[in-house]
């Protein structure tokens, strides 16, 4: 795992951090004018246009209990991952000095790595996080293999791997994915070129991605087994972009194609129409108490009661569809 930042991201991420209003709210930076912005472009165009980590690991990452150490705690995290890439490299009898691990994301759940073979991503890995209880990666990659199912644009797990209350799933790689995330009561997603960073929507795109996320999550509602997603966090980087989303036109049809769900702690048993009722009085509320909530956790502002209504409709019509393409299939067997 590279434990060190390069000198070109640390130098880049100061002068991001310089020009940073100036030099990210550029489109066009084939026509940057400022002498200054056009050397740094210059400089890195070809060097970190490919960055997808977050750059580097810090142990204020590591959520542990009271009393423990983050530095112990992540040398577990660290041995079990390396116990895994020996598997990995014996299965697909590979060279294990050329596989390598970087830090993509890190949340509440679990960290996010790549594993990297000859400098190509080949897939992520999802650790434990130290306080959360063993199990809980088993459960949530048990919950997402159920969903994928019956729903497109889910992540789907390819490998699992527990040891001395360790665990690891593995998931496919999206390439640069944008989470999308809540930072201060501000919606956007956190970017990972050519810097990793946040960048907050448009209020345009604010309205159009949580009428997305409210519709995707309530097309997932399973109503054979009359259960819906639980413990969603917004915070957390639950949905996920591909980079697409950033470079094609902001659509309702495009949003929902780049839209990824790769988080599914846990579900809760309700009817269809109670379902619907808690996600729009859990969405009209807002600040820490929503971490007490059961279907949206975490500090998040109200959500404005037109994209909440829009958001369902829009769930709705995705609930039909879903319904008609099974149908179809179904006559399609016969």
């Amino acid at each position: 795992m590279r434990n060190k930042i390069s000198r070109e991201q640390l130098f880049f991420m100061h002068l991001v951090d310089k020009y940073d209003e100036e030099f990210l709210k550029i489109r066009d930076k084939s026509n940057i004018q400022d002498p200054k912005l056009r050397k740094i472009y210059n400089y890195f165009k070809n060097r970190l246009h490919s960055n997808f980590s977050i750059g580097m690991m810090w142990y204020e990452y590591v959520k542990v209990k009271n009393g423990n150490s983050a530095e112990k705690e992540f040398e577990k995290i660290k041995k079990h991952m390396d116990r895994y890439l020996k598997i990995y490299a014996k299965e697909n009898k590979l060279d294990l000095n050329k596989i390598d691990t970087d830090i993509i994301n890190y949340g509440s759940t679990e960290f996010v790595f790549a594993l990297i073979v000859d400098k190509k991503v080949k897939c992520s890995l999802l650790l434990k996080q130290p306080i959360v209880p063993f199990g809980n990666v088993y459960k949530e990659m048990q919950n997402l293999l159920e969903l994928s199912k019956s729903n497109n644009n889910v992540i789907t797990p390819i490998d699992y791997y527990a040891k001395d209350e360790q665990e690891l799933m593995v998931t496919p790689y999206i390439k640069q994915a944008r989470c999308i995330s809540c930072v201060n009561d501000v919606w956007g997603m956190y970017i990972p070129e050519p810097c990793y960073r946040f960048e907050a929507f448009s209020k345009e795109q604010e309205s159009l991605v949580l009428e997305c996320m409210i519709a995707k999550l309530m097309s997932m509602y399973d109503f054979d087994k009359k259960r819906g997603l639980s413990k969603f966090r917004f915070i957390s980087g639950d949905f996920m972009f591909t980079k697409s989303w950033s470079e094609c036109p902001r659509t309702i049809a495009t949003t929902l194609h780049c839209m990824w769900l790769g988080a599914a702690r846990d579900f809760v048993e309700c009817s269809f129409e109670d379902y619907k009722s808690l996600m729009i009085k859990e969405l009209s509320k807002s600040g820490k108490e929503n971490y007490k909530n059961i279907i949206f956790q975490g500090p998040y502002p109200a959500v404005d009661e037109k994209v909440v209504e829009n958001g369902m409709k829009l769930g709705e019509k995705l609930i039909k569809d879903k319904i008609k393409s099974k149908s179809e299939k179904e006559f399609e067997k016969r």
